[in-house]
């Protein structure tokens, strides 16, 4: 095996150990790719529920749009979806009021609107969990939902806070996915697969695994609580557009043969650890890769210059997810390093400006472009990544050759 860094003898030490059962990683630096492997129960060409890396192409296709004008950024949500006219929001104190700021597009990709995930934590949260259950009865009963339907839904959900004035990650992009199928008339399976993965070759990415590829899908496993060995699990398919779930982020144990219901711009997309490569290519190549330019170079340096503002990034520091990336800001669907000092805290030895984000399953990507590099590690795990390991990893992708 030819080895980077020593990136594959620390994915093989944890596939020994246990502590995962499958991974696949793509490493390319000065356009080289210099590590394409799979491990364990994987192989390089394992196709992998990507989960919230699937915000990366719901941010690409938002900018595309807003350099043809389609969209703008300080556009309301209520521009596409009148149900979000006059939405509600909840005060510090706990009541409801109608939002002051409206809730615009830059909200949504900057996670700064209030729409929650549905967890078991805020009133906000709590409302969106009972909306998710909701939808899935009316399901089961023949109801059927849209994406374009179950985001008009969310509009019944008070936000977690006024639009702006804090940061929490949640359901943002999913919502954010809807205002794209109404802005261009197109479902996002479609429109993705026309702006992003045809240009760019990605020939093994949908919001769906075809039946023919099945054989392809990778290894998905349990971690035990207390020894933390990992167990693969049985993976069957699904293949109703409809079934028990719309899956705003949570890890599914199912395979999609079929383009779901719900297409979650924040969370719905599968893709292999060399294609996906193609996207960070575009975005380190400053919207191009190769004689296909998808972006202008202004607008991705846009995308990967932090937005937050003091009350925005304090709010994420007390975010169970946002405090987990100490030295980051976030906007525009990315984590953008800031502060290279607060980060190595965690270990992460990352360099101004690194961006990228990470998925459920533990997968995670990453731009550095002041080393023209990017990297892709994937792995399915339903407890998420195994934290010693992703920082080893970070920490050998990101070393100086």
């Amino acid at each position: 095996m030819r080895d980077y860094h020593g990136i594959g003898r620390l994915i093989q030490e944890a596939v020994d150990g246990r502590s995962l059962g499958g991974a696949s990683v793509c490493v390319i630096k000065d356009g080289e790719v210099k590590l394409l492997e799979g491990f364990g129960s994987d192989k390089a060409d394992s196709i992998y529920k990507i989960y919230s890396m699937t915000k990366l192409f719901t941010s690409t296709v938002t900018f595309q749009l807003v350099e043809e004008g389609v969209v703008q950024l300080d556009d309301p949500v209520a521009k596409y979806f009148p149900e979000f006219e006059k939405h509600l929001v909840y005060t510090p104190a706990g009541s409801v009021e109608v939002e002051r700021t409206p809730l615009t597009v830059q909200h949504l990709l900057n996670m700064t609107s209030g729409i929650p995930y549905p967890f078991d934590g805020t009133a906000s949260q709590k409302r969106m969990a009972q909306l998710e259950a909701d939808e899935i009865a009316h399901a089961k009963a023949g109801i059927l939902y849209t994406t374009r339907s179950a985001c008009a839904a969310m509009a019944s959900v008070p936000g977690d806070f006024e639009p702006g004035k804090g940061w929490e990650y949640g359901a943002g992009a999913d919502l954010l996915g809807g205002v794209l199928e109404v802005a261009t008339g197109k479902t996002l399976d479609v429109l993705y697969r026309e702006r992003i993965f045809a240009p760019l070759g990605m020939n093994d990415t949908d919001f769906c695994v075809p039946v023919e590829k099945v054989g392809r899908a990778a290894g998905q496993y349990h971690r035990d609580p207390i020894y933390q060995y990992v167990s693969q699990v049985e993976t069957p398919i699904r293949d109703a557009r409809n079934e028990d779930v719309i899956t705003f982020m949570a890890p599914c144990a199912k395979i999609d043969t079929v383009p779901p219901a719900f297409l979650a711009g924040g969370g719905g997309g599968y893709s292999t650890a060399e294609d996906y490569s193609k996207l960070l290519q575009m975005l380190v190549g400053r919207g191009t890769l190769g004689d296909v330019r998808l972006l202008k170079p202004e607008t991705v340096d846009f995308m990967s210059t932090p937005q937050l503002n003091d009350q925005q990034l304090a709010a994420k520091a007390a975010d169970g997810v946002g405090m987990c990336v100490p030295g980051y800001s976030y906007s525009n669907l990315l984590r953008i390093l800031v502060d290279p000092s607060q980060a190595r805290v965690l270990g992460v030895g990352g360099n101004m400006g690194e961006f990228g984000w990470d998925g459920a399953g533990g997968n995670f990507c990453l731009v550095d472009p002041s080393q023209n590099l990017t990297a892709v590690f994937m792995m399915q795990a339903f407890e998420c990544g195994e934290p010693i390991l992703r920082r080893k990893l970070y920490q050998a992708i990101v070393e100086k050759d």
